[in-house]
This record gives structure tokens, sequence and C-alpha cells, in this order.
């Protein structure tokens, strides 16, 4: 069964697929409000610790250490006491939303009922750009990019959110690329500019943006997008596009105007 490999290099089987007969999964959704709904889809409160240990569970991926753990949730506790906290958060777990948590002597760790949409998003993304087997499902379009609990100020979430931003703003463009070389034009337009609204520097993207109008014959567009960014790019870090974004528009612009 294929593994997926979290941002710690931990493998994970992926949850398998519900079987005929049996309950519904429960839901977990770290991709903006953190949510977890139980098998009928209804929300389920969880106290504030809880949900901190859910979703250090789910994003680590494989079994983690308890004081790991407690470690990571109260750094600001003496070890003994962080421990403790853990095993109150573990309790509280069990009590408000049973079988959310597996938790054994020394490790803690997200049920194998639990289905998380990181995981999914993360999948797709893989699939994307790894073209897995030919796999249909990699032309599936992405629905944006929401961040990963963006409310959340903790180091190891801030961590998580940059490494997921990263995969999907790489596969976003890599579909990009694919829509461009193949003439489907507008697709790829819109597919870039998601990019762009994430991170309005990134050159990779300025560069596929140009590309696709000079590609559809629309020169004063690509000659435009190139200006614009050339702006960001200098007003936020001083520098010009590199040279191979340059000659793309090379012969669109007069001299002196920052070809």
């Amino acid at each position: 069964m294929a593994a997926r490999r979290n941002g710690r290099g931990h493998a994970r089987p992926r949850p398998q697929s519900p079987q005929l007969g049996h309950s519904r999964r429960t839901s977990l959704v770290l991709l903006g409000d953190f949510t977890v709904c139980d098998g009928t889809g209804s929300p389920v409160r969880l106290p504030l610790a809880g949900q901190r240990l859910v979703a250090l569970t789910a994003l680590h991926g494989a079994p983690l250490p308890r004081h790991l753990a407690a470690s990571r949730l109260w750094p600001h506790l003496p070890s003994v006491s962080a421990r403790g906290s853990l095993r109150n958060a573990i309790s509280g777990l069990q009590a408000a939303c049973p079988g959310l948590i597996a938790a054994d002597a020394s490790t803690v760790r997200l049920a194998d009922t639990v289905d998380v949409d990181i995981w999914q998003r993360e999948a797709q993304a893989l699939r994307v750009l790894q073209r897995d087997g030919g796999d249909p499902r990699a032309e599936e379009p992405f629905e944006g990019m929401p961040l990963l609990l963006p409310a959340w100020e903790e180091e190891w979430v801030a961590v998580e959110r940059l490494r997921l931003q990263e995969l999907l703003l790489y596969a976003h463009e890599a579909q990009a690329a694919r829509l461009l070389r193949r003439g489907e034009f507008a697709l790829a337009v819109a597919a870039v500019y998601e990019v762009l609204r994430v991170d309005p520097l990134r050159e990779s993207a300025a560069q596929l943006l140009v590309s696709a109008h000079l590609a559809e014959g629309n020169r004063a567009q690509a000659a435009r997008c190139y200006l614009e960014f050339r702006g960001r790019l200098h007003a936020a870090l001083g520098i010009e596009p590199s040279g191979d974004l340059r000659k793309l528009v090379a012969g669109l612009l007069r001299t002196g105007s920052g070809q």
C-alpha cells in the first residue's frame, strides 16, 4: 500500500477507505478552521488542549513518542508537568470523541478511522507532480490553496504551513505547465494566478504567465504582465527579473523600459 511521507520524513500508510458494513469515518479539517465531525457528520467540540494534540498527531503522521508530544505542546512546562498535561488531554479527547486518538504507554497517534483533509490535498499534489502511473486524478483541478490552521501561532504549525504551501505552489505550477503544453491557455492562466495570489514574487509563475499569453498571441498582455511583475519585484527586493524571463519579452518592450 502506498505510504504518505510527512514533513519530518516519516511514512504512514494511507488510511483505508471505509468498507461496506462499517460505520462512517470521523473527519478532521485542518485547512482553515479546526473542525472534527463524527461518523454522522455532526461537529464535535473538543477542549483546546485536545485540538492541539489532534492537530499535532495528524501533522506528524507516524506514532509520536509521548515525551515529544508533551514537549511540543507544553514547551514552557517542566517535563513532568508537560507529561501530566498530555495525559489529561488524552483523557479529555477519549471522553469527547472516543476513537479519535490511539495511545499506548509510549506513543500517541491519530486513529486509523480518521480522514484528514490535509492528507487528501497532499496526495492530490503528489499525483500532479509525479503523474502517478497515469492516474486520471492527476488532472483534477485544485480548489485554491487554503492555509493550514491560519489562526494558530505555534512554531510546529507554522513550519507545516510553509511546507504545505510550497508543495501546493509546485503542484499548481506543474498543472499550469501541463495545461499550457496542451494549449488550454485560459485554464493555465487561472492556475498561474492562483500561485501569484499566494506568492506575488514567484518568478517561475510569472514566467509561465508570460509564456501562456505569448503562446496565445497576446503580446501586449504578456508585456504588461512582465512589467507588473518587474515592478513588484523591484519594489519589494530591489532586483530585476532573471535573464530567462527577460528573454521572453525581448523585442516586445521599447529600449529603456526594462527588457
